[in-house]
């Protein structure tokens, strides 16, 4: 019978090393994390290679639907629409400097 609850303790740890060390292969490792580890790696990559693919053929599918540039307001529609223009004249004024001219704007 267990005296004290340190021994009680020694005898746990005790039991738990010699399980352990019962399942190592011959090399003193475990045989069988290596495997696992390899097919974890390997799921892992093939996840993060199908995330970014359904990434990207979602950004694909929404260019085509209209949702990626679409404005998702009418104010924000007017302020795109007014943002090209300033563009555009910004453009038109950069011309008429390169072509020697002032600009009538």
């Amino acid at each position: 019978m267990i005296s004290t609850a340190s021994d009680a303790m020694a005898s746990i740890t005790n039991n738990n090393v010699v399980e352990t060390n019962e399942s190592k292969g011959p090399e003193g490792n475990d045989s069988r994390t290596g495997y696992y580890n390899d097919w974890e790696k390997k799921a892992k990559k093939l996840a993060d290679e199908v995330a970014r693919q359904e990434e990207i053929e979602k950004e694909i599918e929404d260019k085509k639907v209209g949702l990626k540039d679409a404005p998702k307001s009418e104010k924000e529609a007017k302020d795109k629409a007014k943002f090209k223009a300033l563009k555009e004249a910004k453009k038109a004024v950069g011309r008429s400097k390169a072509n020697g001219r002032k600009s009538e704007i």
